[in-house]
């Protein structure tokens, strides 16, 4: 716009300038004043509707932006358990009742036969047979609200396992007692187990493993030994049943984790593990450091008894004098 005005303004001025110098006729400055009247009328136009527009755009308002936000919603966290409640699990690696019981091992359950009835020195050790297969039922069942006592049935049922020494059909029987603070096994069992042709029916287990491990752990937490060992034959007093059986059996559990009572989402709570905290390696690490500890201890004590000499000769001055007496 301002280019255009000074056009205008330097036309004015040469026209003014040709019309005194040169004399121009006056027709053709009206005419060329008419013009320029034209052009600077259609100037003054543009002009105002530059302004109007600009004034119109001032005046409307702003355009109104909609802000379009998503809503993320989080996948509910779902913690997988190792079976479904309610959902009994037959092995031969995990067993659950569907509900109170629940244990995981490394491989199938081992059954070692021995010769004989059980008695204070065990029997031939003939065969060892892995029970690889599903069991028939693994259900549990509180016996006394009391004491808190509570009864694990495992059965295997025409089905056969091993080769030498054929075993058809097996149950397992774990009992457990709850306490205030923890739970145990207080006894373990074989019932109505069929050796080829013979049939035993009851073999008392010790509930103490072999390597000295008993299954105990507090509420809440999981029973967890890497190598529990066998749990052998009962020893000592035996029912008249029992010494006339032909064969006596002994159980192994192959890394054996377990939990009874307060199974949380059907997983196992902390680990209780079997190893004692204080281990053999850990009684002579003490033993020598106490050892090494008491020697240093000696020897400080001689070294801060020693006495030195408090005098000493001068070679400048005149030497010591000691007294000798008779």
């Amino acid at each position: 716009m301002t280019k255009k005005v000074t056009v205008l303004i330097g036309s004015l001025i040469c026209c003014c300038l040709l019309d005194k110098v040169y004399a121009i006729d006056h027709s053709f400055v009206e005419g060329l004043d008419t013009n320029l009247h034209k052009i600077h009328r259609s100037l003054l136009q543009d002009d105002t509707g530059i302004s109007s527009s600009n004034e119109l755009d001032e005046a409307s308002p702003p355009p109104i932006i909609e802000e379009v936000t998503e809503e993320v919603t989080e996948a509910p966290i779902v913690y997988k358990g190792l079976a479904e409640p309610g959902s009994p699990e037959l092995g031969p690696k995990l067993f659950f009742d569907g509900e109170d019981f629940l244990m995981k091992l490394g491989g199938p359950i081992r059954v070692t036969i021995f010769s004989g009835p059980a008695k204070e020195d065990a029997g031939t050790k003939l065969s060892t047979v892995d029970l690889n297969a599903e069991a028939i039922s693994v259900t549990g069942s509180i016996i006394n609200v009391n004491d808190g006592s509570f009864k694990v049935n495992m059965v295997w049922k025409a089905q056969d396992f091993g080769n030498d020494f054929k075993i058809k059909a097996i149950s397992i029987h774990m009992y457990f007692v709850k306490t205030k603070d923890e739970y145990y096994m207080n006894k373990l069992e074989v019932i109505g187990i069929t050796i080829g042709n013979d049939q035993i029916h009851k073999n008392e287990l010790e509930v103490k493993t072999k390597n000295g491990y008993k299954v105990i752990a507090p509420i809440g937490s999981s029973f967890c030994c890497y190598d529990p060992g066998m749990f052998q034959p009962k020893k000592g007093e035996s029912s008249e049943e029992e010494m006339n059986n032909a064969y006596s059996v002994g159980l192994t559990f192959p890394k054996m984790q377990l939990q009874v009572f307060k199974l949380s989402r059907v997983r196992f709570g902390p680990e209780w593990t079997c190893d004692m905290f204080m281990t053999i390696g850990v009684w002579v690490g003490l033993l020598v450091t106490l050892l090494f500890a008491s020697i240093c201890v000696w020897g400080f004590c001689m070294l801060a008894n020693i006495q030195t000499m408090d005098r000493f000769d001068d070679p400048r001055g005149k030497s010591i004098y000691v007294p000798q007496t008779d």
